[in-house]
């Protein structure tokens, strides 16, 4: 019997409930003499001897704890002494508060570490105990008092509960959180408050709320699947407060209802905001449209300096809607002000926000139409963030298009020291575009283009080498970062996601040339194969062709000349080496890429599925999405219809033309500073093609031979000119699955728009950034 009652003991040891050190052998038998006298324990020991009872006991007891204690392991609870801080607590894996749309477009097959944050300990909870106001209940509440049973018991040996008016916490709260997408880098740190809140019983009962700002028109969920709304929040018997947990940055409080939905809350229940962000950062967010100063509680009156004020100015002002509600980011001396203000404590104060609804609602269309220039966004940004945040900036300014996985695990690798506050700095500094409703952020027009002036290529290329590493340990296999920035769940089908991350690699890696450029091949020759054909949206658009081809002298030019220098000394390799063009045969090639207009119209008459604009529109805009094969198909129905033989230029003849019998980089000359007038590219282009014929043209009237599209030319690849024709012919080779592309496109910088510059690319692929222009012989 002594070690079924041991084995009992060690069992009440291993319970989270049950704290053992400070229960001395007095309590542990009251427990067990009370729990004789439970109906189902009494039959038990009436049928039982005492070892086998004990045995019983224990199991009953489990059955009691099994649903909802765990048990400690003493050996992972040691271990954990020596590395945790007792103010972090261990959150179990659960799902987390992030958006569902934001899940889904943000599929990451990489885990990229959180974050641990500090600033959730048990003292900041303390802070929130004066709202932890004891209330003894009506007598419906009623709850057993254990020593008058005791001793009634005691004295009678009739086994009777006495019954107390149960004390209970006063204020039920209404926890309400906000689930957009800028709160995703939080997401852990509120589950942490979350627990906390439950484990720390400051309130009767807690309800959680979802809310989702990201529209203007917030809605509010009873959880974060957003399966179910809300019904309207009910301040039962007036004990009832409200904490909204927001950065205040989604559409919703930056131009929606939110700011209205809260005047309302405040006017039902005592509200409050916990802004997740510190207070130099709010000027980023609607609240540096309102007016934050403390609020003052005299009596049951809340006033402040800035009613004085405004009153002096609007004898009218105390009968308009205005918005008072105390704000509060997780710091203890916060948190403390804010509890005993809402507590209705006289004398009381705290930070809080005051705004005029009406006003605040012009006020926001007033925002709405102003606009900051690229250099006024960067200087801002500088001026008022940290250090950290701005390597930050320029760590992210190598992509074209972000996302919060994309950004944080940028963040990790380059920048490990930093927190979420440099994140946040970023997140809310003005420099991205968040007006769309895109899958990714993108800069505003002419930022990225500004940071990126401030961090050398090759800074450029070890971001995405380490990332590429990272990604790759991760993994288990070795990958470049184009392919393990796309979604590695769906293989069957290239996405717009996925061309988008392409180009966001290639356009760094191409900066650098060399042995880079070399991967920019290599990435490309594996990636952009068959198994990755991108499926063409149809659009039913009707076009007139406006390709003239009887007007020789306004869409084409003809050689002044039957020989040329090809390639460059002093350029990558592939552009080496320098080689004497000779025509026997003049030609004429066209003023322009061939436009959308003129492509649908092919399209219409073949009954083939028309390319993807990706948005941008068609019409006088270059093709994109069109593969060298697409190119000969509408060469062959050209020709056909016009009888007139029409094809893709050789690299030779393109870059002939290119030149327009120059020798400098480019037909105007060596100043990369005047390529903003001849090109659409990455400086100038806010990330999509232009309409054909809008810059310069070159010396004989090119247009775009510049940037706004590659252009894809007759010839198979070779990377070099050693075994290429002399008479401008198309080097051909049946060995190789590569096509020759000229021209630069609207996504690359100045040094990949030079006439000499030539990359490879696989006839079969689409690519959004790639066209092509038409040539013909002459007899």
């Amino acid at each position: 019997m002594k070690q079924e009652l041991e084995e009992l003991i060690s069992y009440l040891h291993r319970l989270d409930h049950v704290n053992m050190d400070k229960m001395d052998d007095a309590q542990l038998a009251d427990i067990l003499w009370l729990a004789t006298h439970i109906p189902e324990v009494q039959k038990a020991r009436q049928k039982k001897s005492n070892s086998e009872f004990l045995k019983w006991l224990r199991k009953w007891f489990s059955s009691l704890f099994s649903s909802n204690i765990k048990y400690k392991d003493k050996n992972e609870e040691n271990k954990n002494k020596n590395t945790i801080d007792q103010d972090d607590l261990i959150v179990e894996e659960s799902t987390p508060l992030i958006p569902k749309r934001l899940k889904d477009s943000n599929q990451f097959s990489v885990q990229i570490p959180q974050k641990r944050d500090f600033f959730i300990n048990n003292e900041l909870l303390k802070a929130l105990e004066p709202l932890k106001i004891s209330h003894v209940s009506s007598q419906e509440s009623l709850e057993v008092d254990v020593d008058e049973t005791v001793d009634s018991f005691a004295q009678t040996n009739v086994l009777k509960p006495k019954f107390q008016a149960k004390v209970e916490n006063y204020y039920d709260l209404y926890l309400m959180i906000d689930i957009s997408e800028s709160m995703y880098i939080w997401q852990e740190s509120i589950e942490v408050f979350m627990k906390k809140l439950e484990i720390f019983s400051i309130f009767k009962t807690i309800k959680f709320l979802y809310l989702d700002s990201s529209e203007n028109e917030a809605q509010i969920y009873n959880n974060k699947h957003k399966t179910s709304k809300a019904s309207k929040l009910l301040n039962h018997e007036g004990r009832s407060i409200l904490f909204i947990i927001t950065d205040c940055i989604a559409p919703a409080w930056s131009r929606g209802d939110m700011m209205a939905k809260l005047y309302g809350y405040q006017k039902r229940m005592p509200t409050s905001i916990i802004n997740m962000l510190p207070r130099r950062m709010w000027k980023g967010t609607v609240l540096r449209q309102t007016n934050i100063t403390r609020l003052k509680r005299e009596g049951q009156v809340i006033s402040s300096d800035i009613d004085e004020l405004l009153l002096s100015f609007d004898q009218n002002y105390f009968k308009q809607d205005v918005l008072k509600v105390p704000i509060a980011n997780f710091s203890i001396d916060n948190f403390r002000a804010m509890a005993s203000f809402m507590s209705g404590r006289v004398d009381s104060s705290c930070r809080g926000i005051i705004a005029s609804i009406e006003e605040f609602s012009n006020q926001q269309e007033k925002e709405l139409t102003e606009e900051l220039t690229a250099d006024e966004r960067v200087q801002e940004f500088f001026n008022h963030s940290s250090s950290s945040a701005h390597k930050l900036a320029l760590y992210l300014s190598v992509c074209t298009h972000l996302n919060f996985p994309i950004m944080k695990m940028i963040q990790h690798n380059m920048l490990p020291d930093s927190t979420q506050l440099d994140f946040a700095e970023f997140s809310v500094g003005g420099l991205l575009d968040k007006s769309k409703k895109d899958e990714f952020y993108t800069f505003h027009t002419g930022v990225r283009e500004l940071l990126q002036e401030k961090l050398s290529p090759y800074k450029s290329a070890e971001i995405f080498e380490r990332n590429s590493r990272f990604i790759a340990k991760n993994l288990g296999s070795s990958l470049e970062f184009s392919a393990l920035l796309m979604d590695e769940s769906s293989n069957d089908e290239w996405t717009n996601k996925d061309k988008i991350f392409a180009e966001m690699s290639f356009s760094v890696l191409e900066r650098l040339g060399g042995n880079y450029q070399q991967r920019v091949e290599r990435i490309r020759r594996n990636r952009f194969g068959n198994s990755h054909k991108k499926k063409d949206l149809p659009k039913e658009v009707i076009h007139e062709i406006v390709f003239n081809s009887d007007s020789e002298d306004k869409d084409t030019i003809h050689p002044k000349t039957n020989t040329y220098q090809m390639g460059s000394n002093t350029g990558d390799d592939d552009e080496k080496p320098v080689h004497q063009i000779t025509f026997d045969y003049d030609f004429a090639i066209a003023k322009t890429p061939v436009t959308f207009e003129e492509y649908d119209l092919y399209c219409e008459d073949t009954k083939t599925k028309k390319p993807d604009d990706e948005g941008w529109g068609r019409g006088q805009r270059p093709v994109i999405n069109v593969s060298w094969n697409d190119a000969e198909g509408y060469c062959k129905w050209l020709s056909k219809k016009t009888k007139k033989e029409y094809r893709l230029p050789t690299e030779a003849e393109w870059e002939y033309a290119c030149r327009a019998g120059t020798t400098t980089k480019w037909s105007f000359g060596d100043d990369e500073k005047a390529l903003d007038n001849y090109a659409w590219y990455t400086k100038n282009s806010n990330s999509k093609t232009h309409p054909v014929g809008k810059k310069l043209p070159n010396p004989w009237g090119l247009y775009d031979m510049y940037g706004n599209v590659w252009e894809w030319c007759q010839d198979d690849w070779l990377n070099n000119y050693n075994d290429t024709p002399r008479d401008g012919t198309a080097y051909e080779d049946e060995s190789t699955d590569s096509k020759v592309v000229r021209g630069g496109s609207w996504v690359v910088i100045a040094f990949f728009t030079r006439s000499v510059y030539r990359i490879d690319g696989d006839p079969s692929y689409r690519y959004f950034s790639g066209g092509f222009r038409l040539l013909r012989t002459l007899p």
